[in-house]
């Protein structure tokens, strides 16, 4: 039984690089609207036992909740990637839907990250913005509920705030010492 439907007729964006000895073709990600299970792997049938389906990794700038067919949700605002385990197919989308109870800890975390930076007036200085980096491991396993399955999920890094700025001069500052 397979656990997992593919999309159909989906496109992918490819470049050609040749040189004298070789061709290369390189498969970029393909751009949707958002990353979730189901614009990432379509539909998705009960499985026989655990599998992880995708990795999700990414920068949080921000969320909204959201109320859907599957009920409530908490939609991240940010630069997300999806690789997809069997094949290796990647998406990238500006927005993600993680299940529950992942999402509601990242957006813990996205709050904490914006109180950090909060001024006496209540406010985010200029020039700085909070994120939150992750990256976490999709899957599912058998149960008994009306889906088949329920989700699965496994942080592949320690969930933690970053200021983007703060970041950034980090990385200038190590390169300016190896120059």
């Amino acid at each position: 039984m397979q656990p997992v439907k593919k999309k159909e007729a989906q496109t992918e964006t490819k470049t050609e690089t040749k040189t004298e000895t070789q061709q290369e073709t390189k498969v970029l990600s393909e751009i949707i609207r958002k990353i979730t299970g189901k614009d990432v792997l379509g539909e998705i049938t009960k499985p026989e036992k655990d599998i992880d389906l995708y990795t999700v990794l990414g920068t949080i700038y921000g969320y909204e909740t959201g109320k859907g067919t599957y009920g409530e949700f908490i939609k991240f605002k940010g630069d997300f990637m999806a690789v997809v385990k069997d094949g290796g197919k990647e998406f990238r989308a500006p927005s993600a839907i993680l299940p529950s109870p992942m999402d509601m800890a990242l957006a813990g975390m996205f709050d904490k990250a914006v109180s950090e930076m909060v001024d006496e007036n209540g406010e985010i200085p200029t020039g700085k913005r909070a994120s939150c980096e992750m990256a976490i491991v999709i899957g599912i396993k058998p149960a008994t509920n009306a889906y088949g399955y329920e989700w699965t999920m496994r942080p592949l890094i320690e969930l933690q705030s970053s200021n983007v700025l703060d970041s950034l001069k980090d990385r200038v500052l190590l390169l300016e010492k190896d120059s």
